[in-house]
């Protein structure tokens, strides 16, 4: 991933060998002081997996939790996956100091001879509006997890809301009225 190069010396935590190896992984990267960064560094907390992008080591046994995306702006959206990552991390007992989405630079221009990483990716602090929606997050992930857990597909009929911002789990499994075929 040309992003993880922005912060060389990190270590990749594989996912080869399932999720126990990889928290094992991560946790032992944590202890490792000389890793600068972990990539798909992995955590659970309460059912939640969370497999973060960049994971960058800051001084005082503090973390910078990045999320990289590959557009040239940051969506609302966006900071959803962010919020829940960095509620895990800190469930997790690890000093979150501040929590990053990573994007392309629309104003990045190629030289035609070396890609300049520092400039390529636009790194900014998301931390206030993530911290704003931490109160909300276990109600929401109470919602996702009653509707992922049903049978059948929620009774609502098809709409944007189907593949806006992400494709629904259930969707091309139902007819025209929302029912499955």
């Amino acid at each position: 991933m040309l992003a993880q190069r922005r912060f060389p010396g990190g270590a990749v935590v594989g996912f080869e060998c399932g999720i126990d190896d990889a928290l094992a992984k991560t946790a032992a990267l944590l202890d490792v002081p000389s890793v600068p960064a972990i990539f798909e560094a992995t955590f659970q907390q309460s059912n939640l997996l969370v497999r973060v992008d960049i994971l960058q080591r800051r001084p005082k046994n503090r973390w910078r939790l990045i999320e990289v995306k590959s557009s040239v702006e940051g969506k609302p959206h966006y900071l959803y996956d962010v919020a829940i990552q960095d509620h895990v991390l800190r469930a997790c007992g690890l000093d979150i100091s501040s929590a990053c989405l990573m994007h392309l630079n629309r104003d990045y221009r190629y030289d035609g001879k070396q890609v300049d990483l520092e400039v390529l990716f636009t790194i900014r602090d998301r931390t206030k509006q993530i911290r704003k929606l931490d109160a909300d997050l276990p109600r929401l992930l109470k919602a996702q997890r009653k509707t992922l857990a049903q049978p059948t597909p929620p009774d609502i009929s098809p709409g944007p809301q189907c593949t806006d911002p992400y494709q629904c789990e259930f969707f091309g499994t139902c007819n025209g009225n929302g029912m499955r075929s």
